[in-house]
């Protein structure tokens, strides 16, 4: 779940801009949560069609949680639905979210929403395969 989030706060501030590069500081003092957050995860609509595709091939070019956010974020658009979708993914896949991500995200969300995060990982914790 701490993907989802954090796609979408480092993608906030690239969205609809022309960053086309994955040469870009993570956390731009601008970056915050938005809608996506909680969208992006709990409904399927008409932009998420378009950014779905680009987000799963973002992810599937990536090597880790931080590549794949950065890759939906240089496809430019709607970078922080990209983003999100992405970070998503690869926080599944690759079961680990760095701390210097991880933090960063928590510091700018209020703490409702970390409870509810941190419940969610209480329940589905992420196994790292050995």
């Amino acid at each position: 779940m701490i993907g989802v989030i954090a796609g979408d706060v480092i993608g906030s501030v690239h969205e609809h801009a022309l960053t086309k590069s994955t040469d870009f500081p993570l956390f731009d003092p601008r970056c915050r949560f938005t809608d996506d957050t909680v969208l992006t995860v709990a409904t399927w609509d008409v932009s998420c069609q378009r950014s779905a595709p680009e987000a799963i091939v973002a992810f599937l070019d990536s090597s880790n949680v931080e590549d794949a956010i950065r890759l939906a974020v240089s496809l430019g658009g709607d970078a922080d639905t990209q983003a999100a979708i992405a970070g998503g993914i690869a926080e599944a896949f690759y079961k680990h979210v760095p701390e210097m991500i991880a933090g960063p995200v928590r510091e700018r969300l209020p703490a409702a929403f970390i409870d509810v995060i941190d419940a969610f990982r209480q329940a589905f914790p992420l196994k790292r395969s050995q």
